[in-house]
This record gives structure tokens, C-alpha cells and sequence, in this order.
């Protein structure tokens, strides 16, 4: 909805303008994914984890988003995908950008972060939580110990921003790729979202069933109801709670909707198409924007309703992503990583 830019003016814009916090639900998701694949690992071992294990660990992660991001730089790089508004008094994509984007480092610098793909900050913030999620296992232990963090987090967030955005290190033309960096875009920004999905995980373990078995369904609800009175409210009203961010008032809005489907899934929520949608989401996200979106200009249907407009564009470019995504997931992402994961393999053997 954000990325169609064509909703117009009023409270359909406002809802549509929100869609750029999903990305704060794929935090949640990755970070509460990436844990659990480390407390397996760890499980296995023991507790026995070698500085090898971590190694392996972090390599596996960096394998499964090789495959479709280096696809996804080389398709928008022969297209003229890449961004000029992220880019900004750079004018073009230099040879270290495309470096920084292949080492996975492009989250650390401003000019790069999203200059490519012009939806790659996500990624290059979910490699630092790759490299990162060990020491964050070694610190995170328990819900309470999670919550902690995410409050500590805020709090420096909190009183250390304004000090960072009074900074002009990028000239004055590239003000708004400095200051998206400093409150957007940058990692420490998402880091209390990421660990709203380690504390969901430790939550979702500790959560007892069947203490609720007269009762999950209606509690379903009530969580469900207070997530979306949440959302409403950040859409609408800039609710806002003392030194708690509003990426963190998202995540936490999400966190409710998952906590409320492990108690009882409803159909609206979880059913075939968004699991669909969620299965080849990384492919759509990588994909939907820079190549689809920008095209559709040149080769789409326009309607002259602006609503209906944007909804049909919004329904042709899903349907296209999600084709791609399918093709792209099952005959290059999943082939690339079994081949390298086994070449892996026999490295390993060999040592």
C-alpha cells in the first residue's frame, strides 16, 4: 500500500502510509526465527557451542539470503532499478557500493543502505542481526531478561538521538538520507523490534495451553482486539508511551497478534493465502518495488478513481511479485543453497 504512492489525501492515505511499518512484523518474525534456529543449535550441543559452531551458524543465515539478493542487485543494477533520492549528491551507484551490498554492509553506510534495490536496508539491518544473535543468545535468557532490553534500549534511543540528528556529517542536499538514517533505517532504530521477537519466543514457550482450554478462544479475541486498538492508534491518534519508540509500539502490536494465534488461530489471519504470501514473502519484498511497481507505470492499467486505482495496482503488481517470487524461491534460491550448503558439507568432512 505504501509503495503505490497512489491513495491520494485523508484517513485511506493515513491506513495506506502505515504499510511501511510491516516491516517492523518481518523484524519480529526474523529475530524470533533466527533465535529459535540458535537455541536449536545450542540445544544439540549441549550448551557446548565452539567458536566453529557460531561460525557455521552465521554462514548458513548469510547462504539463504545470498541466492535472490545478489539476483535481486544484478536485475534493478541492468533495469536502472537503483534509487537517485537514496543516492542523493552521490548521482550513481559506485563500485563500493555494490562491494558494501555484496559483503552484506550496505546498513552501515547512509549513501548505500538503500540505494540498489531501494528496499535493501532491511536486509543489511537483518545481517547485523545475524552476526549479532549469539551475543544477543548470551545475554537473553528469559522473557523478563528481553523486556529488559527492550526497555534499556529505548531509553538510550530515547536521550541519544536528538544528540546524533544535531550532527551534519552529509552535505545539506542529503539531509533526508542522513536523518532517515539516524531515525529510520538504522539498526540500533529496529534493534528493541528484534528483540520484541526474542521475547516472543521465550514467551511462546513458556505460554501453557492447556491451563486455557475453556478459554483460548475468547482470550484469542481480546489479545487480537487490543493489538488492532493499538495500531488504530498509532495510525490515527500518535499514541505514544514515555520513551517507548513507535517501531517499538509496533512491534509490540504485532507480537500481540502472534501471541494471540498460538492460543487460538482464526481463518482471517491464518489461511492458505497469507502463508502463500508469507512462504515467498523474501522474494516479493526484494522484487515487488524497484522492478514491478516502477513498470507498471509504463505497461499498467490506469483507472481514473484514485482508490480503485491504487487497489488494482496494488492486486496486479502482488500477483506479479508473487509468480516471480514462486519462480525465483523454487528454481534459483533453494538449488543455490542446497549446492553451496553441501559444498559446506564437504568442507566440514574434509577438516
Amino acid at each position: 500500500m505504501v509503495h503505490s504512492g497512489l491513495w491520494g489525501e485523508g484517513r485511506v492515505a493515513q491506513f495506506a502510509g502505515s504499510g511501511a511499518r510491516m516491516c517492523q512484523m518481518f523484524f519480529v518474525v526474523s529475530a524470533f526465527l533466527m533465535y529459535s534456529s540458535y537455541d536449536r543449535v545450542v540445544i544439540i550441543k549441549n550448551g557446548n557451542v565452539e567458536l566453529r559452531d557460531i561460525f557455521y551458524w552465521i554462514l548458513k543465515r548469510f547462504i539463504r539470503l545470498i541466492p535472490l539478493f545478489y539476483l535481486s542487485i544484478i536485475v534493478h543494477m541492468l533495469t536502472g532499478g537503483y534509487s537517485r533520492y537514496w543516492l542523493g549528491s552521490q548521482g550513481h551507484v559506485t563500485f563500493s557500493n555494490i562491494i558494501s551490498h555484496l559483503l552484506f554492509i550496505h546498513g552501515l553506510f547512509p549513501y548505500y543502505m538503500d540505494s540498489v534495490i531501494s528496499v535493501e536496508w532491511y536486509v543489511g539491518d537483518i545481517a547485523i542481526l545475524i552476526v549479532m544473535m549469539p551475543l544477543l543468545y548470551k545475554a537473553i535468557h528469559s522473557t523478563s531478561a528481553a523486556i529488559s532490553w527492550i526497555v534499556g534500549t529505548n531509553i538510550v534511543l530515547h536521550f541519544g538521538l536528538p544528540y546524533l540528528q544535531e550532527l551534519r556529517i552529509l552535505p545539506a542536499d542529503d539531509l533526508h538520507i542522513w536523518n532517515t538514517y539516524i531515525s529510520d533505517f538504522g539498526f540500533w532504530n529496529q534493534l528493541p523490534v528484534m528483540l520484541i521477537g526474542i521475547a516472543l519466543y521465550r514467551l511462546m514457550q513458556a505460554i501453557d495451553l492447556e491451563s486455557m482450554v475453556n478459554h483460548k478462544k475468547v482470550l484469542s479475541f481480546v489479545i487480537i482486539f487490543l493489538s488492532i486498538v493499538l495500531q488504530y492508534g498509532l495510525i490515527y491518534r500518535g499514541t505514544n508511551v514515555y520513551m517507548l519508540s513507535g517501531f517499538t509500539l509496533w512491534g509490540i502490536a504485532y507480537a500481540l497478534w502472534f501471541i494471540s494465534q498460538k492460543i487460538y488461530p482464526i481463518w482471517i489471519l491464518n489461511n492458505p493465502i497469507v502463508k502463500l504470501l508469507g512462504k515467498y514473502s523474501y522474494a516479493i519484498y526484494l522484487f515487488h518495488f524497484g522492478i514491478f511497481i516502477r513498470y507498471y507505470d509504463k505497461f499498467g492499467f490506469t483507472l481514473s478513481d484514485i482508490r480503485l486505482n491504487a487497489i488494482l495496482r496494488m492486486m496486479i503488481v502482488t500477483a506479479e511479485s508473487l509468480i516471480t517470487g514462486i519462480v525465483l524461491t523454487q528454481y534459483i534460491e533453494k538449488p543455490c543453497v542446497a549446492y553451496i550448503s553441501n559444498c559446506i558439507k564437504m568442507v566440514k568432512k574434509c577438516k
